[in-house]
């Protein structure tokens, strides 16, 4: 199972970075807006090569005799 985390690292300069793992595309945005929008501003995001990935979608075919 892929569990969802967001990795929260406070810089000596006391600058914030926030890094998701296993989130695809804009879930992951969402994911920090909903968890940190109430306690800062979010400045600047910088996206990962992930973020450009599609979420993973269920195709189920079905036939009809």
């Amino acid at each position: 199972m892929n569990d969802k985390i967001i990795n929260v690292t406070v810089s000596k300069d006391s600058k914030i970075y926030l890094e998701t793992e296993n989130y695809k595309g804009e879930a992951c945005v969402d994911a920090i807006k909903e968890l940190f929008d109430s306690f800062f501003e979010l400045d600047k995001l910088e996206h990962t090569s992930e973020f450009y990935e599609k979420d993973e979608e269920l195709k189920i075919e079905v036939s009809l005799k």
